[in-house]
């Protein structure tokens, strides 16, 4: 490493980098990104293009989506990842988080103030990264392949009975039976990879417009986030809109509002939160009351489920 500090060697092929080494310093020289980091971009059915980072041969239990800030109809949107930050190089390289996280951004479906629908394109991403990412549904893990050989088994084992070869037939019964048991590892692997996925823990942190879809998600769909951090939340109504966003002020998971002094958008947040107290302090319904308390608290203090728990 030190050679390649000094610009007179640099590595190739796979290796192992101690946590303790800054990548990003290194990483000049040695293309530590590149070989350590694996990069996705997909384009959504709606039209969002979507882009995400994790660690290569890891197996990420949480999920941080970045939502940008409200951009003109006019400006086209890029799609950016900044792994540079101070946040990005924690989550990605610094024990214990290294190949825990994947972080993730989305453009949404178009330019403008469009809460509503980037509400969608969050789900769409989340829901992606989850089944094709962390889960990876289209992967059989050789499923149809050990089917395919386990057919042409009870074939072989069939005629060898016809032609009454009874010790072949009992040789393809015993590696039918070996056969099976490979299927079954397969199949509990597979269902064990998708629990763990929807276990998934997921996190959101917004800029602007989307500190205000990051909110609406809170508020919306509690089950599927597990807290929010909003920077200078724009929570405006759409005017031109066929059905402007409303808030309900009852977010269900914890929340951090952080905005500048002395701005709009201090003003904003704090009557916000204003109304959220003032809900919460007026809701008639009890058991309403008492269900999102009870989720509050469950989120807080949630526990790993049964890891023997069997697979369908």
């Amino acid at each position: 490493l030190e050679e390649a500090k000094r610009g007179k060697r640099k590595f190739k092929g796979s290796y192992a980098v101690p946590e303790a080494i800054d990548p990003i310093f290194y990483g000049s020289y040695v293309d530590l990104e590149n070989q350590l980091l694996e990069f996705r971009t997909k384009t959504l059915p709606s039209g969002a293009e979507i882009k995400m980072v994790m660690r290569k041969r890891a197996e990420p239990s949480h999920i941080l989506i970045y939502l940008h800030n409200y951009s003109p109809k006019e400006v086209e949107t890029k799609l950016q990842l900044d792994i540079q930050t101070k946040l990005a190089r924690k989550l990605l390289w610094e024990p214990p988080f290294a190949g825990k996280w994947t972080l993730t951004t989305t453009t949404y479906r178009k330019p403008g103030y469009i809460v509503g629908q980037a509400l969608q394109d969050i789900e769409d991403l989340r829901t992606y990264v989850i089944d094709y990412v962390i889960w990876d549904k289209e992967n059989d893990f050789g499923r149809q392949d050990c089917l395919d050989e386990l057919a042409e088994l009870e074939k072989l084992k069939q005629e060898a009975v016809k032609k009454e070869e009874y010790f072949d037939a009992q040789d393809y019964k015993e590696k039918i039976i070996d056969k099976k048991d490979e299927l079954r590892e397969i199949e509990l692997y597979y269902f064990k990879r998708r629990d763990k996925a929807y276990d998934t823990k997921v996190y959101i942190y917004g800029e602007g417009m989307g500190a205000a879809t990051a909110l609406l998600a809170a508020e919306r769909l509690r089950k599927n986030y597990h807290g929010i951090l909003c920077l200078n939340s724009a929570l405006y109504i759409q005017k031109e809109a066929k059905s402007p966003v409303s808030w309900c002020y009852k977010p269900c998971v914890p929340a951090v509002l952080m905005t500048n002094r002395k701005t709009i958008y201090a003003k904003i947040s704090q009557n916000y939160i204003k109304l959220t107290k003032d809900a919460l302090s007026k809701l008639e319904d009890e058991e309403e009351l008492a269900d999102i308390m009870e989720f509050q608290q469950a989120v807080r203090t949630q526990k790993p489920e049964d890891e023997n728990k069997e697979g369908e």
